[in-house]
């Protein structure tokens, strides 16, 4: 079992704490759209240098590839806003909503990550071998954080189709239902 995440949190969170490998995961595709625009920056390097002998003239070097700033910078912000955690008021115990959490888990096949008495990381794939979810769910002073992005430690994605939102939505209603029952 890899480690996801801290053992325990003390506090309120506020965003998902990944790995180091987790954040290369996350933003890799910040750093796909960034590589036209690195590649101009060393072949920039290279004339100030004397060596630049490509077919392109300095003076347009940045022309192309200067949007794939722009594309690189608008991603960034949709990944780091993905890390944000969902906050959901609570009525019911935090091993009663670790236990719903389990339930869910097992109805569709989440391979359970890390399961303390507050949190809850479970990992799924989907038909596709290219998807998969990382579901993270702590529960601390009468409320529920979830955060459902996709799996950095896999392939790298940028959307899930829709089962990160599925799933929140899902552990959500499966709380809802147990503080009325």
């Amino acid at each position: 079992m890899r480690k996801y995440h801290q053992a325990e949190y003390t506090s309120v969170p506020t965003r998902l704490k990944l790995t180091k490998l987790g954040y290369l995961g996350h933003y890799a595709f910040v750093f796909f759209a960034l590589l036209p625009f690195l590649l101009s920056i060393f072949s920039y390097l290279e004339f100030l240098t004397g060596n630049y002998n490509g077919v392109r003239p300095i003076e347009k070097m940045f022309d192309g590839t200067s949007i794939f700033v722009s594309i690189a910078f608008l991603l960034f912000l949709l990944q780091y806003n993905r890390l944000r955690f969902k906050t959901h008021p609570i009525n019911i115990p935090e091993e009663k909503v670790i236990e719903i959490c389990h339930r869910i888990a097992e109805v569709n096949e989440w391979k359970v990550e890390q399961s303390t008495k507050n949190v809850f990381v479970a990992s799924t794939k989907a038909p596709f071998d290219f998807i998969g979810e990382l579901i993270t769910v702590i529960v601390h002073h009468q409320k529920v954080y979830i955060n459902c992005i996709c799996d950095p430690y896999q392939r790298p994605n940028i959307t899930s189709f829709g089962y990160n939102r599925k799933y929140q939505k899902e552990i959500i209603r499966q709380i809802n239902n147990a503080s009325k029952g």
